[in-house]
């Protein structure tokens, strides 16, 4: 369910794009003043903007759909998860540790972020 009408749906977008604009702003700034890989701006625009995405994701309705989560639990799902990119890419392009010790810990986190999800909506099912 979209509750996409009104001045309200606007400024959540407003918030979204801004958080955007700084989530670049502060890579650019790390990744120049730290002499870091260019790859690093990704992965901390991917950190910052989850971040965003996820607090903004709070406003919203958190009604269930009738076969799927709310709107409010979706959008913080998605930014968990593009958050957890984030840290797990800036993990692997600065630290000197094996693979699978990142692909250990995304799973994780996946696993943790979908089972968050699914027990917050247990109980407030349609179905």
């Amino acid at each position: 369910m979209t509750d996409n009408k009104g001045n309200n749906y606007r400024t959540r977008n407003t918030v979204v794009f801004a958080g955007a604009l700084i989530a670049l702003a502060v890579g650019l700034l790390i990744v120049g003043l730290a002499n870091l890989a260019w790859i690093n701006l990704l992965w901390t625009f991917m950190l910052i903007f989850g971040i965003v995405l996820a607090v903004v994701g709070t406003t919203y309705n958190s009604t269930p759909d009738k076969f799927g989560p709310s709107e409010q639990t979706y959008r913080i799902a998605i930014g968990a998860l593009l958050a957890l990119f984030g840290l797990v890419g800036l993990l692997w392009s600065n630290a000197c540790t094996e693979y699978y010790v990142y692909l250990a810990v995304l799973l994780i986190g996946i696993a943790v972020i979908g089972l968050a999800v699914a027990l917050s909506n247990h109980k407030t099912s349609k179905f």
